[in-house]
């Protein structure tokens, strides 16, 4: 299982298509991936976009308190604005190999952005080493160093889309 997740700052705009798309009375998993699969397939040449492999899960857990195990993740641990990372403000897709949260560009992108700047990497690793024994990935210095190396992409990640005023989807391949 690959589980890997991408952030893209999207305009304004994009938040509004990507919300109307999510309230479809027919197929509102369609209409949502319709918008988002552009983004996919041009990941690679968009400037605000974070892609990261599985350390997006430990990220979750330490910022959360999320206690799950291996694959086992609390998409509603944690408290505002820090759950927001993974889970968004709101879930935009339900069924299928996919999952995407909205996170608004009004409120929500400046919060989690000033809530991450102030992330310690000393609390970080304090919560790291704090995780259950029965993650996918080892609970040792190595790993500690490459959860944390992904994590330092997102302060200034959000912290350029939020000065820009544009919202972010998170997307997590299933």
């Amino acid at each position: 299982m690959s589980r890997w997740a991408d952030w893209f700052a999207i305009t304004p705009a994009q938040v509004e298509r990507f919300f109307a798309a999510s309230c479809e009375d027919e197929s509102p998993d369609d209409a949502v991936m319709d918008l988002l699969e552009p983004l996919l397939e041009k990941r690679s040449k968009r400037r605000l976009h974070v892609m990261m492999d599985k350390a997006w899960e430990p990220i979750h857990k330490c910022l959360n308190g999320d206690r799950g195990g291996y694959y086992d993740v609390d998409f509603g641990a944690g408290k505002y604005p820090l759950d927001m990372l993974v889970a968004g403000g709101e879930q935009l897709l339900v069924d299928g190999h996919r999952w995407a949260g909205l996170i608004n560009h009004e409120t929500e992108v400046p919060a989690l952005a000033v809530a991450l700047a102030k992330v310690k990497k000393a609390t970080f690793r304090k919560r790291f080493f704090a995780l259950p024994d029965k993650q996918f990935h080892g609970i040792n210095d190595e790993e500690f160093d490459w959860v944390w190396a992904h994590f330092e992409d997102l302060p200034p990640f959000f912290a350029k889309v939020a000065a820009k005023g544009h919202g972010v989807i998170c997307t997590i391949s299933l």
